[in-house]
């Protein structure tokens, strides 16, 4: 493997590829080959920083996750009227699905989720909507 894929910089462009790739097809249809090509990086590169395509698409979850929470999320206070906290949690919610900034794909790989869910949906159910429930 080529010393330049084990860079943050890899790193990052695998996640961005990864995210678009796994939104587009699923994390059944996805393929390494695939995220590597338009990273433009080692397929090796992969397994030097995620370990697998399961641990990868955890890792572009948790990306999104952050980049999401960075951008959009709205601080409603606890002791909002529930239609308010609701209205923001939409707005919220919708954004993310039509957002086209980084990382756009976050609510099409939600979606893709929800119709062909795997581990990750458990995480992210567990970590993110749970908590907040």
């Amino acid at each position: 493997m080529d010393g330049k894929d084990r860079t943050p910089e890899t790193r990052q462009r695998l996640l961005e590829a990864a995210g678009e790739v796994f939104a587009q097809h699923g994390f059944r249809d996805a393929t390494i080959r695939d995220i590597c090509d338009k990273a433009k990086a080692n397929v090796a590169a992969v397994h030097y920083h995620f370990g697998d395509k399961e641990e990868l698409y955890a890792a572009v979850f948790g990306y999104a996750r952050t980049c999401a929470v960075a951008r959009f999320d709205e601080k409603v206070p606890p002791a909002a009227p529930p239609e308010e906290q609701l209205r923001a949690f939409i707005g919220t919610v919708l954004t993310r699905f039509f957002d086209e900034g980084r990382p756009a794909w976050l609510g099409k790989l939600v979606a893709q989720e929800m119709i062909d869910p795997t581990k990750a949906l458990d995480a992210l159910v567990n970590e993110q909507i749970r908590p907040n429930s």
